[in-house]
């Protein structure tokens, strides 16, 4: 098999644009060295944390955190990372498109848990059943998965909303947002104090009511440029 074939085209194609999500394609490769080397049971491990790298990915992006459990499960995190986004416009089908993917996610897992290379030890003559076209179709079936998830988590109506915030490139939000509010001061020792910005606060506090604040500020910003536009369409045609 060549090299080209051991490609897994459809994630390739959906995040290799991705300049920020750089683990994400390494993860990816990481599947494809497997497969060139014919290598079952690292075939189905890369697989699983290809799978666990794209619902961390999806979650962070969206709500800045990965789980409200300290250790989910792939399952865990797949359910929530599917809950952010919107698999299908008719809600019927969003259904059993989860349904599926759940039941893909949920049998990969166990497929890597019984005979990845990571898996529980094996006594010295255990022979591994799963050969290199069962573990092709393992993963050929999560590069679809992987592929289309990617694509609906960056289709999402609101761009922005698919987009981790960083404080340091939300200068002008920043700005914005501190002229508005008094820097929050700490006291400390000898009636000396620290002076922290509103929005520094407000970013290493609550990330998710940050987003929210920035969004509505580029919302306003898009109005303004608007309003301006039309004023200057009909001052030019009275």
């Amino acid at each position: 098999m060549s090299d080209e074939l051991n490609s897994l085209i459809a994630s390739t194609y959906a995040i290799s644009d991705s300049t920020e999500n750089l683990y994400l394609l390494e993860q990816k490769e990481n599947v494809e060295q497997a497969l060139t080397r014919k290598d079952p049971a690292h075939v189905l491990d890369t697989s699983k944390s290809l799978l666990e790298t794209l619902f961390k990915t999806i979650l962070l992006d969206r709500q800045d955190q990965v789980h409200q459990k300290q250790n989910p499960s792939i399952t865990d995190l797949c359910s929530a990372a599917i809950a952010q986004i919107t698999l299908n416009h008719n809600s019927d089908t969003h259904k059993a498109l989860k349904k599926l993917i759940d039941g893909i996610v949920k049998q990969v897992a166990k497929l890597r848990n019984d005979f990845g290379s990571a898996s529980h030890g094996k006594d010295g003559q255990f022979e591994n059943p799963i050969q290199m076209p069962e573990a092709e179709m393992v993963a050929r079936i999560v590069d679809g998965v992987v592929a289309f998830l990617y694509r609906r988590h960056k289709e999402s109506k609101d761009r922005k909303l698919a987009t981790r915030v960083s404080y340091d490139e939300c200068a002008d939000f920043n700005d914005w947002f501190d002229e508005e509010r008094e820097a929050v001061a700490i006291k400390i020792t000898d009636g000396n104090q620290l002076l922290f910005l509103a929005s520094e606060v407000l970013f290493n506090t609550d990330r998710v009511a940050y987003r929210e604040a920035f969004l509505e500020f580029l919302s306003w910003q898009e109005d303004e440029a608007k309003d301006e536009a039309m004023s200057l369409e009909t001052s030019a045609f009275p």
